[in-house]
């Protein structure tokens, strides 16, 4: 199975103690409310590149998603995987 890195939009805001938190995800010109954050960690999934990105797992629709901000590019993207 191959995996590939899917760039994200992602409105966020920033808490008076500086945190960051996704709150709109925008992919194909749709917005999808992300109603809490579960988890932040940092987190480099293995079946990608990617430089030390930090791994939100969010629920997005009642269903639980990971996407991941990456500090050096400032890029937001999500691991999808593919057939071939």
């Amino acid at each position: 199975m191959k995996y590939e890195r899917i760039p994200l939009m992602i409105d966020v805001i920033f808490t008076k103690e500086g945190n960051m938190m996704p709150r709109t995800l925008i992919f194909d010109e749709k917005r999808f409310e992300i109603r809490k954050v579960i988890k932040k960690r940092r987190f480099c999934p293995k079946e990608i590149p990617c430089v030390a990105p930090i791994e939100y797992t969010v629920m997005i629709d009642n269903i639980e998603k990971k996407i991941y901000f990456e500090p050096d590019t400032f890029m937001w993207f999500s691991v999808k995987s593919t057939v071939g």
